[in-house]
Formats: C-alpha cells, structure tokens, sequence
C-alpha cells in the first residue's frame, strides 16, 4: 500500500539470496532490519504515519540503492511516499569487519555542509553523548542513489543514512532511540512551523 508519509525508513540491502551468507563479501545488510524495526518503534512516540521499504530483492541481482534501480518497483513505490517538503529520510544500512567504517560503531551521513545544526548533526550529537563512536560523512550521490532520488530530487525535507557496525546489533533499541530523538526533534519544530489543519464540521 503507497500514500505519502511523514517518514520513509528505506532498507535496500535487506533481502539476501537463499545461498548467501554475511561470509559473501558482505551481500546484505545482517543487522539493518532489525534496526529498523527498532527505529519505527522509537518514532511511535511522536508520528503516526511511519513507512519501512525493505528491499525485496537481493543485492546480488540488482542494488537498490544504485541509480540503475531506479525503474524497479521498490524504488517507485518508495518514490510514491514522499510528500515533498515534508517528508524524512532515513535510509538504513549494516557493515561488517571489513568495511572501511569498521572503526566506527555507527555512520551518519547526509547531502548538507551547511555550519547549522541539522537532522544529522542532533543524531550523531545524541550518539555520542551514549559513548558511541560515530563518524560523520557527506552522502555520496553517485553511490547513496536512494538519498539522492528521494531528498535531492524528490524534495524530501531532510535525510540521513544510518550505517550500523553488525556487532553492535544488540545495541539496536538504544541506537535506535536515539536516532528517533532526533527525528522527533525535527518534527517538533516542523509542526510548530507549519500547524495541521483542523478540519471543522
């Protein structure tokens, strides 16, 4: 079922093949569901329009979130949830030993160098204050195509892609709330911005 909502919680990499394990360089994201999962409940709290786009394909037969993507289905129907101006990105991935983030305990990117504080900012913010080691990156719009499409050219309001470390998957409700935080904070101010309409009989 496609309407447009108030966040997309996008998890292109979650499907794997029947043959694959996370021995296979790393075909899917082991722990990216389950984190976003988690994340849905956290924003439970505070909106009620929520959608996840778990990937329904394997990574090995086609990626997601590559711009040669972006005529299949799940792309188009996560394309059709955006209200622009309004909507949230949160695009969800896992990394494993051999990932070039392997330092990190959680990556936190977005499209801004802007010097104001913004969605990334408060999360990466919120992550470190738990003792979270996290690192903090610009989107790569010619390999994050989904960011790309959604926030750059569909006129979401705002993204972040979320990397998780896999050995951390334990840890997913508390990384999980405190990306909701942060989400929820920016929906505060957004509403306070732009009230919704009460509809009178």
């Amino acid at each position: 079922m496609s309407g447009m909502s108030e966040v997309i919680i996008s998890v292109p990499h979650f499907k794997k093949a029947p043959h694959e394990t996370v021995d296979h360089e790393h075909p899917y994201d082991a722990a990216a569901g389950n984190l976003a999962d988690h994340i849905k409940f956290s924003l439970t709290k505070c909106l009620a329009d929520v959608k996840i786009r778990r990937g329904d394909v394997p990574r090995s037969e086609m990626d997601l979130n590559r711009r040669e993507s972006r005529d299949s289905d799940w792309r188009k129907k996560t394309r059709e949830d955006v209200e622009k101006g309004k909507t949230l990105l949160v695009d969800v991935h896992s990394f494993g030993k051999s990932s070039k983030f392997a330092e990190f305990d959680v990556v936190v990117m977005d499209k801004s160098d802007s010097e104001e504080k913004d969605l990334q900012d408060e999360i990466v913010d919120n992550l470190k204050k738990m003792g979270y080691k996290v690192g903090k990156y610009r989107a790569d719009p010619l390999i994050n195509d989904i960011y790309r499409d959604i926030v750059t050219e569909q006129g979401a309001r705002d993204g972040v892609l979320i990397e998780m470390n896999e050995d951390l998957k334990e840890k997913s409700p508390q990384i999980a709330a405190l990306i909701g935080q942060g989400v929820c904070n920016s929906f505060k101010k957004y509403y306070k911005e732009h009230p919704p309409l009460i509809m009178v009989e």
